[in-house]
């Protein structure tokens, strides 16, 4: 209280004494001033007092709450938010309560405080506002392990999941097949609650790593020795389109035995096919030379075996060896003549062999014995010649005469 309360005034100059003093805290409620008054002239005139009424009413606490700053949705409600105070000691009671977890949006927070000393204090309450900002789902997806180029995108590498529910929209989309290389995939979540949570993304990378195409090259068919590789054997294909070189080139004339062919695959897409090659094996057959030998012309006996007889040629180069050789004279009728050749590459040729018939003639001759000498001279009657002188003893004598000659086709 102060002079606005204690404002007592007399008809004569004197003291005033007021009770309660001034200062004092009244409290609430209708509540009596009292005041004594002693005049300064107390020989004429008496000390009195008087008595009046005041209404002393309730004070309404001061609450001290700042809006607070904005949070995420998904955040419960803690002292972070509901840190009110007052002026005086009493009891808040929040709503939304401690924990709540609230909307997205601008929502009201609101608190009643009741003072403890509600004799004196009104119960009073406050609001403030707060941001709720809405969350953005985890998104979780990891790279993929690498494909090859040519696989299509499926489950395996669209695979995002995230920390509520929603749709997943991805770029590429599923079926797609990617390019070799390092490609970025996308993909766009919307969650189903859109009123709380945002719509977000994320990007991922894969790599696509280079095809190897197929190459289809069976073994080739057995070969002979002198035939040039051609498109017989050189005949390999691909899965795509592309370049083949092989070794060795077509036209090559390979030795004898197990050779290797090799083919060497550049694709026409290189950016997403990987060069490649792949060898097969051939058996080259050694060949069997041409052995030309006619049959010869008819001989008369006696007549020995000699290059007119034995003259065949090969068509490589290398030795012949004659059964009967050079030199052995045939007994008359058809006779075989053998050669056996043996050719100089024997690594690329087999050995060969030929039969020819001759005929062998017989021819006129005369036998003259020579009485005196014991001997038969042989006249070859068709040069007058003596062919032969035969010592034969016993004093031979006569003359005889071979007319007939053999001839054989």
């Amino acid at each position: 209280m102060n002079s606005t309360h204690l404002d007592a005034s007399a008809s004569v100059d004197g003291t005033y004494t007021y009770t309660p003093a001034s200062g004092t805290v009244l409290s609430a409620g209708t509540q009596t001033l009292h005041v004594d008054f002693i005049p300064t002239d107390t020989a004429n005139y008496n000390i009195t007092s008087k008595n009046v009424t005041i209404n002393v009413l309730k004070t309404t606490p001061t609450i001290t709450w700042n809006s607070p700053p904005d949070m995420i949705y998904g955040t419960s409600l803690n002292s972070t938010q509901l840190n009110a105070t007052a002026s005086v000691n009493g009891t808040f009671v929040y709503t939304p309560i401690n924990g709540t977890v609230l909307s997205a949006g601008t929502q009201t927070l609101h608190v009643n405080f009741t003072p403890t000393d509600t004799a004196n204090y009104n119960i009073t309450s406050k609001d403030v506002t707060i941001n709720v900002m809405k969350a953005t789902p985890t998104i979780t997806w990891n790279s993929p392990a690498g494909i090859i180029y040519g696989t299509a995108l499926n489950s395996t590498q669209l695979n995002a999941a995230a920390s509520v529910n929603g749709t997943f929209v991805y770029t590429p989309a599923s079926g797609t097949k990617l390019s070799a290389g390092t490609q970025t995939l996308h993909v766009d979540f919307t969650p189903a609650d859109t009123a709380n949570y945002n719509i977000t993304s994320k990007d991922v990378t894969i790599n696509v790593m280079k095809a190897t195409p197929t190459i289809t090259w069976s073994s080739p068919a057995d070969m002979i020795y002198g035939t040039a590789l051609n498109s017989t054997q050189l005949n390999a294909a691909a899965s795509v389109n592309g370049t083949f070189v092989y070794t060795p080139a077509s036209g090559t004339k390979l030795s004898a035995g197990i050779q290797t062919l090799h083919v060497d695959f550049t694709p026409t897409d290189t950016a997403n096919y990987n060069i490649t090659s792949k060898d097969v094996t051939i058996n080259v057959m050694k060949a069997t030379p041409t052995i030309t030998w006619s049959k010869p012309a008819n001989i008369f006996y006696g007549t020995a075996l000699n290059r007119n007889q034995l003259n065949a040629s090969a068509s490589v180069p290398g030795n012949f060896v004659y059964t009967p050789t050079a030199g052995t004279v045939l007994s008359v009728d058809a006779q075989t003549l053998h050669v056996d050749f043996k050719p100089t590459d024997t690594a690329n040729y087999n050995t060969a062999s030929k039969d020819v018939t001759i005929n062998v003639l017989l021819k006129a001759y005369a036998y003259i014995t020579n009485y005196n000498s014991n001997t038969v001279s042989v006249i070859n009657t068709s040069s007058n010649t003596v062919i032969a002188t035969v010592d034969v003893k016993n004093n031979p004598h006569g003359v005889a005469v071979n007319r007939r000659e053999q001839r054989y086709m």
